[in-house]
């Protein structure tokens, strides 16, 4: 199996990540089972029913990116900036890569979390609604005798393990989409002439359209690869959900540029 460096670095997240989307699942979890407190059959229908809040998901994915993005593009202006090291247009007089403040990259990515993880958290919170009542309401259908509380109880506990599952998906794509932009945004402001080169985990578990990307060799920045990807983590959910692709930046002396 072949893993690129991106998803090695990326590794450190993915715990943290989980964590705390686990952790909005279950509150949403937790606030069902209170008001359905003490509820008749139907209650626990209607109140499944309901619309959950965005706002927790939409924070989530602001602290993510602030984070995980901010980390990959000062790390990816600092690998380019090193390799040249020596060009006058990109060094100090003291001649060291022209630091860029850490609060820029934090400020940055909070903005574009919010201006553009916007259907990813319609995506999130659509998708948690119908698994809670679908859930609810096999769990009402498969168990008729059974009274409130018991019923209670085995969503309480069938819902925690559906919650673990999905938090660690959530966090492992959000990661990687929040880690290649970031990535990619540090990449352009390195101010030096760069290409992209699509960067696969390499198992059977890897997209065939992934892999045809990788072969696609170095493109230019904006340009994309051949399935329509700009780069992995970004687009439909069918290219990005479980992702584990990177990319690798390549300058004008690389004989692959």
């Amino acid at each position: 199996m072949k893993i690129n460096v991106q998803e090695y670095n990326r590794r450190k997240y993915y715990k943290s990540a989980a964590k705390l989307f686990r952790q909005i699942l279950n509150g949403y979890l937790a606030d069902y089972l209170i008001r359905c407190e003490g509820a008749d059959i139907n209650t626990l229908k209607t109140e499944a029913a309901k619309p959950l809040q965005k706002e927790p998901i939409q924070d989530a994915m602001v602290r993510l990116y602030s984070k995980v993005g901010a980390d990959f593009a000062k790390a990816q202006i600092k690998e380019i900036q090193l390799k040249k090291s020596m060009r006058a247009d990109i060094v100090t007089k003291a001649g060291k890569p022209k630091p860029i403040e850490v609060d820029f990259w934090e400020e940055y990515f909070k903005r574009y979390a919010i201006a553009h993880a916007g259907a990813k958290i319609t995506i999130i919170t659509g998708t948690t609604e119908e698994i809670f009542k679908a859930t609810i309401n096999k769990i009402i259908t498969n168990n008729p005798e059974s009274g409130v509380f018991d019923l209670l109880k085995m969503i309480q506990s069938e819902l925690e393990v559906t919650n673990q599952y999905r938090a660690e998906r959530i966090a492992r794509t959000e990661v990687n989409a929040a880690s290649n932009r970031g990535g990619f945004e540090g990449a352009k402001q390195a101010g030096i002439s760069v290409k992209k080169i699509w960067s696969a985990v390499i198992d059977d578990a890897t997209r065939q359209s992934h892999i045809d990307n990788e072969a696609d060799g170095a493109i230019e920045m904006n340009a994309a690869f051949s399935n329509g990807q700009t780069m992995p983590g970004e687009g439909d959910a069918e290219e990005v959900i479980n992702c584990r692709c990177g990319l690798i930046y390549i300058t004008e002396d690389d004989p692959r540029y």
